[in-house]
């Protein structure tokens, strides 16, 4: 499941990096293609959705591990 995770992640700095080539090449903000606001409101909002998945997934692995014991005996 982590290498999973390392796996999207990487996949998306990977994107990330290839696209900022683009909008270099444009000339700056006022002739590039995409909306650079946009842009950084996305990046905002994963970045702040990245701790409570964290937590998220933390709580879920608490939860099974405490089934699994209580299965045990």
């Amino acid at each position: 499941m982590v290498k999973k995770i390392a796996e999207i992640a990487l996949g998306v700095l990977a994107l990330s990096i290839a696209g900022t080539g683009a909008a270099w090449a444009t000339g700056g903000c006022v002739n590039s293609p995409e909306n650079p606001t946009l842009v950084l409101a996305m990046l905002g909002s994963a970045a702040t959705g990245l701790p409570w998945a964290r937590a998220r997934l933390s709580a879920w692995r608490k939860q099974r591990s405490a089934s699994a014991a209580a299965d045990q005996q």
